[in-house]
């Protein structure tokens, strides 16, 4: 899964050779011929810049301000673009997802382009070579992953982001039925680790599974409760609750209150676990014994 996709649309996907002209004949036929066929009447070139536009800012916050200086245009008027867009299939606008928590959350969507395909020829990279020596090779397998896991998604799912001013982040919420909700941090690396933003927002969304979804094939555990997994793994794989998860009240967080005589331990690359007092433990290759026993000092 480390090459780029070349995107979901069929003759693009299974074309040996030929895939970026066939890439770049669509975007051409469909913004200049079957979008003012629809009714909207907007200038193809106007729109063109804009789709690449947000291709540049692949899973950016959408800023609509930007937009309209770089276009020319008021904010109602990309309000409208997008619109069309997201209508239109060709965009997506990931929600944010609003935890019950005391910090100041990021209420503006992020913006995918559907296609990642169709996000490489906007930006005129044709090959894997292009893309991966490309500031968006990183945000481009973000979109891929999240378009490929809501199609693999169950029904009445509902799927967004969580970030914090202060920094915490979550690439993808999704709220499935049943009242769960997982977590999932996206990386393309073979060998991902877990940053400080995502260890803060597990803090405060408590979900009930939290997965680092990597560009490889293995699976293994993190700390903290967390897994790693590869996209191919996850896309399939069981959504539906386990038997275990059905005798016990909905939304059991990854971290609870400490059990009775025990402290948390922060883990040098991922979340919580659980020690108990009074007992030497290795953290960063140096040993620390806090937390002893009140009179042994």
């Amino acid at each position: 899964m480390q090459r780029p996709p070349l995107g979901g649309e069929p003759r693009a996907f299974l074309a040996s050779t030929g895939s970026a002209r066939w890439r770049e004949n669509f975007i051409r036929t469909y913004l200049e011929r079957d979008i003012p066929a629809l009714g909207p009447r907007v200038p193809a070139q106007t729109l063109r810049r804009f789709r690449t536009m947000l291709a540049h800012a692949q899973g950016g916050l959408r800023n609509a301000a930007a937009f309209a200086r770089s276009l020319a245009v008021d904010g109602q008027t990309i309000a409208r673009y997008l619109d069309l867009l997201v209508d239109l299939l060709l965009a997506r606008r990931l929600l944010p997802f609003h935890a019950n928590v005391r910090k100041r959350l990021v209420k503006s969507p992020k913006i995918y382009v559907r296609d990642s395909g169709i996000a490489h020829s906007l930006p005129r990279l044709p090959d894997a070579g292009s893309v991966l020596g490309h500031p968006v090779a990183g945000a481009s397998w973000e979109g891929f992953v999240v378009e490929t896991l809501l199609r693999a998604a169950p029904e009445r799912a509902q799927a967004g982001f969580y970030r914090a001013a202060t920094g915490a982040e979550i690439d993808l919420v999704m709220e499935l039925p049943g009242d769960r909700i997982w977590a999932m941090e996206i990386k393309r690396g073979l060998a991902p680790s877990i940053g400080k933003g995502f260890r803060a927002a597990l803090d405060d969304a408590r979900p009930d599974k939290a997965f680092l979804v990597h560009g490889g094939s293995d699976r293994y555990p993190k700390c903290g409760g967390v897994e790693a997994v590869g996209l191919m793994a996850l896309a399939p794989g069981n959504w539906k609750p386990a038997r275990s998860e059905l005798v016990v009240p909905p939304r059991t967080p990854l971290r609870d209150k400490a059990p009775a005589g025990r402290f948390p331990v922060r883990c040098p690359s991922s979340a919580t676990t659980w020690r108990r007092r009074g007992t030497a433990f290795r953290t960063n290759d140096k040993m620390s014994t806090r937390h002893r026993p009140r009179g042994r000092r």
